[in-house]
């Protein structure tokens, strides 16, 4: 696999993230109080994924991202697993 492809499959998925997120959204006064927890942790994981992005384009040290990304998915599926 060469560089474009390894680029162009990063880029689905990103954009595959971005756009549950929106989606989330835009629906988000339909939801449970389960799917509302799920959706902003959908947002913050965008945020934090277009920053990791952004910051790998231009070659700069993204790895510090990585520790805020595990403390957001830890509090975020604490939070959903104990309203369920």
């Amino acid at each position: 696999m060469d560089k474009t492809e390894f680029i162009y499959i990063a880029s689905i998925s990103e954009i595959t993230f971005i756009m549950s997120a929106i989606i989330g959204i835009v629906k988000y006064r339909d939801f449970t109080l389960g799917l509302k927890i799920f959706t902003w942790h959908l947002v913050f994981g965008s945020i934090i994924q277009i920053m990791l992005s952004v910051l790998w384009y231009l070659k700069i040290n993204n790895l510090f991202l990585f520790h805020i990304d595990a403390l957001e998915q830890f509090i975020m599926f604490s939070l959903l697993y104990g309203h369920l």
